[in-house]
């Protein structure tokens, strides 16, 4: 379950502390602070927390119950937002620390209807907790 951070850390509410998960779908995210840091002994060094991450990606920390999927295609099926379903919704299957709580902040965004019929023609990343 500790790989289930990747997904769920990046669907965050709102807060200094939380990447927002309006901007969940990033194509690429920074673990570290530095470009050189020691992935080898694990010395990093890394963020503290995926606010740090947001922070760095120059995002909002804030995010509110019901505001819409911004980056990553959020209508598209098979964008960044249609990639991650499968992710989250196994990580809500298998319990995954805040897995639940990224699912309800991501279903009740205002575009998520709009993606959810897409998958309906293109099913591929369709994929919901059970």
């Amino acid at each position: 379950k500790w790989k289930f951070r990747a997904v769920t850390g990046r669907l965050g509410g709102g807060g200094p502390g939380e990447f927002p998960y309006t901007h969940g779908a990033q194509y690429n995210l920074p673990f570290a602070k530095s470009k050189t840091a020691d992935w080898k002994n694990g010395a990093g060094p890394w963020f503290g927390s995926w606010g740090e991450v947001a922070r760095a990606l120059e995002l909002p920390t804030g995010a509110h119950p019901g505001d819409p999927l911004a980056t990553g295609y959020p209508e598209s099926p098979t964008g960044y937002w249609g990639n991650l379903m499968p992710a989250l919704s196994y990580a809500v299957d298998q319990g995954a620390e805040g897995a639940a709580e990224a699912w309800r902040r991501v279903s009740a965004a205002r575009n998520f209807p709009a993606l959810a019929r897409r998958f309906d023609d293109q099913p591929v990343w369709g994929v919901a907790p059970r």
